[in-house]
Formats: structure tokens, C-alpha cells, sequence
């Protein structure tokens, strides 16, 4: 398997869900994302979103392979100004915080659920405690792992997906074929 084919299939899942939700009467429209934490696959995205031309923000999520157009959030609240946030995967490892392997940032999931009223959610591994505040709280959210592209991909073990190679990347990357 190349190095950056895991990065690049869970990138691209989120970017053709962002695209195919912001198209509207044959247009697309100029729109915010915030990445908050992650890991390199979120690295990965911001430089996928930034070379489609969103305005992208990201908090929580430092490394030097970031583009420079991309916006650091200051806070919370600078994220929830984007129509789209998109979570780490997994969510949480710990149950309390957001997984933030690549920042110093600690990032509480109640202060994350606070922060969020209008912004669509694209979350990751969510327990039941999660998804249930979510729904509390009347929050717009997807689950990515129950869509089922990742689902279908999750099930395909690690020496299935190098056979695969460059042929289930394109097919994971329709938009930009």
C-alpha cells in the first residue's frame, strides 16, 4: 500500500461529502471548514480542501506540511463560524477529549459540543454518550463511519486494499477524476 493512500481515501470521503452538499443550481458555493485535531489524514485534508478552494480553518492540528492559505482558529469559537467542522477519527480516545495527537491543544468534548450550534458536524467513531448529547442538544451531525463507503473500506483488510492500489483510490475520488 502507498504511504498516503490510507490519508488520502479518508480526505477524499470527506471532501466529495462536502462538495456534494454545498452544489446548488449548478454552482458551488464559497464555504467554510474547520478541521479541529486529527491526526496526518487531517494534514492531508486541509491541503485537499485548500487545493479545491475552500477556506479552511484548522484548530487544534499543527504540523508543518499545513498550507499556509489555511486559517488557525484562535478558538472555539472562530470554528463554529464554518458551515462544516470536521472531527478527528477516532472522536475521542479517552472519552472526555477530542483526539489531538498533533497539538499541544486539549480540546474537552462538552466545551466542543458548547461551541457548535449551526455548523454541520462531520464526527467519527462516536460512542453512545456522544451521540446521545449530540441529539440533546439538536446538533446537525454525520457519523462518517456509518456512511458506506467508510464502512465497506473498513472491511476490506490491509493486503486487499494494496492489490486494489491505484484503482479503489480513483473509484474513492470520483470528484476529482
Amino acid at each position: 500500500m502507498q504511504k498516503n493512500q490510507k490519508f488520502t481515501h479518508h480526505s477524499c470521503l470527506v471532501t466529495y461529502f462536502i462538495l456534494t452538499t454545498t452544489f446548488l443550481r449548478g454552482r458551488y458555493f464559497m464555504v467554510s471548514i474547520a478541521i479541529v485535531g486529527g491526526d496526518l489524514r487531517f494534514v492531508r485534508l486541509a491541503q485537499i480542501l485548500v487545493n479545491q478552494g475552500f477556506n479552511t480553518l484548522v484548530y487544534a492540528l499543527e504540523h508543518p506540511d499545513l498550507p499556509e492559505e489555511v486559517t488557525v482558529a484562535q478558538s472555539l469559537k472562530d470554528v463554529a463560524k464554518c458551515k462544516y467542522v470536521v472531527g478527528p477519527i477516532p472522536f475521542s480516545r479517552d472519552g472526555n477529549n477530542l483526539f489531538t495527537p498533533l497539538s499541544k491543544e486539549s480540546v474537552s468534548i462538552t466545551s466542543f459540543l458548547d461551541s457548535m450550534y449551526s455548523s454541520i458536524l462531520c464526527l467519527s467513531a462516536l460512542n453512545t454518550k456522544v451521540v446521545d448529547e449530540l441529539n440533546k442538544r439538536e446538533l446537525k451531525y454525520i457519523d462518517m463511519i456509518e456512511m458506506d463507503e467508510v464502512a465497506i473500506l473498513n472491511a476490506i483488510n490491509i493486503k486487499t486494499r494494496s492489490i486494489l492500489g491505484k484503482k479503489k483510490a480513483r473509484l474513492c475520488c470520483v470528484h476529482q477524476v
